[in-house]
């Protein structure tokens, strides 16, 4: 389980999310939920959560120097195959 301590956010990374119906409560909403995390390029991670509306959401980020810190790349509504994912590790029906 990776430590998020913080989440950096730019202009860029906040009217980007707000592209796909995601505000910057929702994206730490979804870091503080246990979400589901996976590796991809470049050491970024997927991680693939609820918000407290119980939308299902994937947020990408990427580590910075500074241990347990984040930049937002994006975030966007889970697609569908990410979603059976979550639902099979949670055990959601």
């Amino acid at each position: 389980m990776v430590f998020i301590r913080r989440l950096l956010w730019d202009l860029w990374s906040v009217s980007h999310i707000a592209q796909h119906g995601v505000t910057v409560d929702d994206v730490e909403e979804v870091c503080a939920r246990s979400p589901l995390e996976y590796e991809t390029y470049g050491g970024r991670l997927r991680l693939v959560g609820r918000n407290a509306a119980g939308n299902l959401l994937t947020v990408i980020i990427a580590p910075t120097q500074e241990a347990g810190v984040y930049y937002t790349v994006t975030a966007r509504p889970a697609a569908k195959k990410e979603r059976r994912l979550y639902r099979e590790a949670k055990d959601e029906s």
